[in-house]
């Protein structure tokens, strides 16, 4: 399809690119490479045909993109960076390259902003979207004060089970004066705080923040108390609809 790079701006063929990423569904698909898509309706799911693709980007904004996410992907499922079973509260994740692994997040939320899709209407970044943006092409990751972010690693069951199935569409919500987006996928409940300038109480969060030396402490929590599974069953239980 031609048109207009959303990350470049040049004229050409656009290839159809991932809003979040393929290798976020991998742990949800069946034996015919297809995922289940959950809607808030009684007895109601739908297989699709891997992620929501959009024609977003040139060929060397994608292989661009495509980078980070592979770097991301041999960190997080080669290592793997997470055990098989969590048994605590809390875990360290450590030895990741900062501007890859947080270039990574960031490019999810950038895209769900510029996609047009139902699916990502949550997102809307404003003046930060062209920031992010930047942010990209120049592959600078900013500081780790700079749209700083946080997860929680979600458990499927009591053993203590990775749910690395559940892919959510991004929520919005407010923390003091920031506006935060909290995505589900690759095992965890991601958020990302949309601020350069933290105040005090949002700074209270930034020892959960990824450092620029490979660390980040993250939350394990049950999956039934993520945001992602409380807003769809908000939503079940009121009889409003809306595509999770």
């Amino acid at each position: 399809m031609d048109g207009i790079c959303k990350m470049c701006g040049t004229a050409g063929k656009l290839c159809n690119s991932h809003i979040i990423p393929e290798l976020c569904y991998l742990a949800a698909y069946d034996n015919l490479h297809r995922t289940t898509k959950f809607q808030a309706e009684p007895n109601s799911k739908r297989l699709i045909q891997k992620g929501i693709r959009e024609y977003l980007l040139c060929q060397n904004c994608e292989t661009h993109l495509s980078k980070i996410e592979n770097d991301f992907k041999d960190y997080w499922y080669g290592r793997p960076a997470l055990p098989l079973q969590i048994t605590t509260p809390e875990i360290i994740i450590s030895g990741f390259d900062y501007s890859v692994f947080k270039l990574f997040h960031l490019s999810i939320l950038w895209r769900a902003s510029v996609a047009t899709s139902d699916a990502f209407n949550t997102v809307s970044l404003g003046p930060y979207e062209d920031k992010l943006r930047q942010m990209l092409l120049s592959e600078d990751p900013g500081r780790e004060n700079q749209f700083p972010m946080y997860a929680q690693v979600l458990l499927s069951d009591q053993a203590g089970t990775v749910a690395y199935g559940l892919v959510g569409k991004p929520q919005r919500s407010k923390y003091d004066q920031a506006i935060v987006y909290y995505t589900a996928y690759a095992g965890c409940e991601w958020v990302v705080m949309v601020t350069e300038n933290p105040t005090r109480q949002e700074s209270e969060l930034l020892p959960f923040a990824p450092t620029a030396g490979g660390k980040m402490v993250l939350a394990v929590i049950p999956l039934q108390m993520s945001n992602t599974v409380k807003i769809f069953s908000e939503q079940y239980v009121d009889g409003n609809p809306g595509e999770k």
